[in-house]
């Protein structure tokens, strides 16, 4: 079949308005031009008019020294690019929080597609070789080091800071030319894989730079570290002394005379005890006080130095002389004549008093030394202390083992027996030793050699102390 016919009607032709005299094809182009053009200008050019500067990078030889640019602190020279506008800008440069250089800045008005393409400016930070920023810079890595050396494994996703080798950035840039005796007093902090590597790749900076980082202690030391981290035990080569001498009782204490001794035992297992690492101590005459210093004689110190009153304690938390638990349910007082042992009190109080004690008598009194302790306890005919009581049927100073843990004035420096640098422990640096165990202690596992650690601000209700009187 066929379809039937349709006839459509007639329409009016669509013609297109003529504007300004230009046909339509030639004004539909021209504002297609326009738009692109628009375009161009909105997403190519009106960003860099409007928000015009560069994305700068600042190097510098020393490791992360901060930028301030106008008075306004944007980060390091360790970070990531950061934008500054263009214009002139005044810039500080911080070392270890101080000032060490200023200089004016001035950034240029790049427009162009600058929201595809950053533009980017390196400024090199030229700060002159100064021996105090190296010097300020080791400090604060001896600080920052017994709290390195605390971690004993990292987890693989942790970003470890290499405090080494930016310390030796700081050396060369600072123009130092020896750091042998700065390098082996870092090296003794070393209890991980990731700082012994990185203290090799700082040994290759001073290497480049022909700074002299050498020494038999610190060959003897990676010998040490070697071994440690092969899964080995350094052994001990040297001759055992064992002093053949009495205590003798004196008024102010028990006496012990001048004499060589061997503290610490032979290792059993790499790092978990090499801070027991046996080492040859030559002890001058002292005198240890019989028992530790009571409630009643600290009751007496804070009376004549309220600084160190318990109602202080905010002042005493914010200086940083203890922690919030200083004298914690301890209540010293002059009316009651406690003989129990004062706890909870920090290295820092512990030797405000001995201070104290040495000022108002004449006499040189101080805080123990690590070999002092294991000397006399070691000498200690008496029984592991389980109370806060005293025994009194033995010579000697009392409650050496058990009772309390004791503060010495001993810095807990990891590596230094290893290394034969056992004389850096007077160095006020790091943790403090604590000998002796406590009460709550089992007896079986602290011996006369054992060696704690605690932070010099820390308390605890398990510590206390005792003086020395020295020659």
């Amino acid at each position: 079949m066929f379809k039937k016919k349709i006839t459509l009607p007639e329409v009016e032709e669509v013609k297109l308005p003529v504007l300004f005299g230009l046909r339509p094809g030639k004004y539909i182009l021209i504002l297609l031009i326009l738009v692109i053009l628009a375009l161009v200008f909105l997403f190519g050019f009106l960003p860099g008019i409007v928000n015009g500067g560069r994305y700068v990078h600042f190097n510098s030889s020393y490791s992360y020294v901060g930028v301030i640019v106008d008075d306004i602190y944007i980060g390091s020279t360790e970070g990531s690019r950061f934008f500054i506008p263009s214009g002139k800008h005044n810039v500080e440069y911080l070392k270890n929080g101080d000032v060490v250089f200023i200089e004016s800045i001035e950034i240029d008005h790049p427009v162009f597609m600058t929201m595809l393409f950053k533009r980017t400016m390196d400024i090199d930070v030229n700060i002159p070789e100064e021996t105090k920023i190296y010097e300020k810079s080791l400090s604060l890595a001896l600080e920052d080091l017994p709290l390195y050396s605390v971690v004993t494994e990292y987890p693989s996703a942790y970003n470890y800071r290499p405090i080494f080798t930016m310390l030796a950035k700081d050396a060369v840039s600072a123009g130092i030319k020896d750091v042998a005796d700065d390098l082996l007093l870092e090296a003794l902090f070393i209890t991980t894989e990731e700082m012994f590597e990185d203290y090799k790749q700082a040994k290759e900076l001073y290497q480049k730079n022909s700074i002299n980082y050498k020494s038999e202690k610190l060959i003897k030391l990676e010998d040490a570290l070697e071994k440690l981290f092969d899964g080995t035990t350094p052994r001990y080569n040297g001759e055992i002394y064992f002093p053949n001498l009495s205590p003798v009782k004196t008024q102010d204490g028990y006496r012990y005379e001048s004499t060589l001794f061997t503290i610490g035992k032979e290792q059993d297992n790499a790092f978990s005890s090499i801070s027991e690492y046996p080492v040859n101590v030559s002890l001058p005459a002292f005198t240890l006080a019989e028992k530790l210093v009571s409630e009643y004689e600290y009751a007496l110190f804070i009376k004549e130095n309220p600084y160190w009153a318990k109602d202080n304690i905010d002042e005493i938390v914010k200086d940083g002389m203890a922690d919030e638990y200083y004298l914690a349910g301890i209540f010293p007082t002059t009316n009651v004549k406690s003989d129990k042992p004062i706890r909870n009190i920090s290295y820092y109080a512990a030797k405000a008093y001995a201070d104290w004690m040495k000022k108002t008598t004449g006499k040189n009194y101080r805080l123990p030394t690590e070999a002092e302790l294991e000397l006399a306890s070691t000498l200690s005919t008496e029984d592991f202390s389980t109370s806060l009581l005293y025994s009194d049927y033995s010579a000697g100073p009392k409650a050496l083992k058990g009772g309390l843990w004791e503060l010495t004035s001993t810095s807990f420096i990891p590596l230094s027996r290893v290394a034969d640098s056992y004389y850096l422990s007077a160095l006020e640096l790091g943790d403090v030793v604590v000998k002796g165990g406590s009460f709550i202690s089992d007896p079986s596992f602290v011996k006369s050699y054992t060696v704690g650690s605690l932070d010099r601000k820390d308390t605890s209700e398990y510590l206390g102390f005792r003086l020395v009187l020295g020659e």
